[in-house]
């Protein structure tokens, strides 16, 4: 198969039809953050991520602006879980959502899904948790599910200085992200938690389990 070439005009609407102006718009940008997707140049874990987190910043330029954005640190077992608070609107009680960041496990925080968390925040109407548990391979399983356990209690709790509605919760992640969602409604619902009080999960390119990937290249 040869080789396609766009040609995108000042306004960013391509020459080929069959590609809308946004999919040309990201080619664009692509191009403009192709170091970063160079896994050639990666050797280590820290290169993976600092070049992940380069592309990531072609997805988090503009988007919904926050009411309050503010950045904490939620207590666990002698250390610390960085949090990101995104209040859409000012308002003395909103739901809640807690989210947690894609990246297979390995990468990602807060930032490289900034605009997915601001979106979020501001077409649900939510304050937004966004939770930065820690990664693997430096922690085990189920450190980064008990962390996000943790947040949630610690949130809960402290309701009122957050402004949120603690009735009312719920969950969302992408891809790696919304496994950790799924599982951290299941450690809730194991430890005894009031589940009735979850009002949902947003699960975003969920994964989920590898039984379908074994038996796919079980039969390839």
């Amino acid at each position: 198969m040869g080789e396609i070439k766009l040609q995108i005009n000042p306004k960013n609407r391509p020459a080929v039809p069959a590609v809308n102006w946004q999919q040309a718009r990201v080619l664009e940008m692509q191009e403009e953050y192709a170091a970063a997707f160079d896994t050639s140049l990666v050797n280590t874990i820290e290169e993976m991520r600092a070049a992940y987190n380069e592309e990531r910043k072609m997805w988090n330029t503009g988007g919904p602006v926050m009411a309050e954005t503010v950045d904490f640190d939620v207590p666990y077992e002698g250390d610390k879980v960085p949090v990101r608070l995104l209040r859409p609107v000012k308002a003395e009680k909103l739901p809640v959502i807690f989210f947690m960041h894609g990246g297979g496990f390995v990468e990602g925080n807060n930032d490289t899904h900034s605009m997915a968390q601001r979106k979020l925040a501001a077409y649900s109407g939510c304050v937004v948790i966004g939770i930065d548990y820690s990664l693997a391979p430096e922690i085990k399983y189920p450190r980064a599910i008990k962390e996000c356990v943790a947040v949630c209690h610690y949130v809960s709790e402290h309701a009122d200085e957050y402004g949120i509605d603690p009735e009312k919760i719920g969950f969302a992640g992408d891809s790696g992200g919304a496994n950790m969602a799924m599982g951290v409604c299941m450690c809730l619902r194991d430890e005894g938690f009031d589940v009735s009080k979850i009002k949902g999960n947003i699960l975003l390119v969920l994964c989920q389990d590898l039984v379908q990937v074994k038996m796919r290249f079980s039969s390839s």
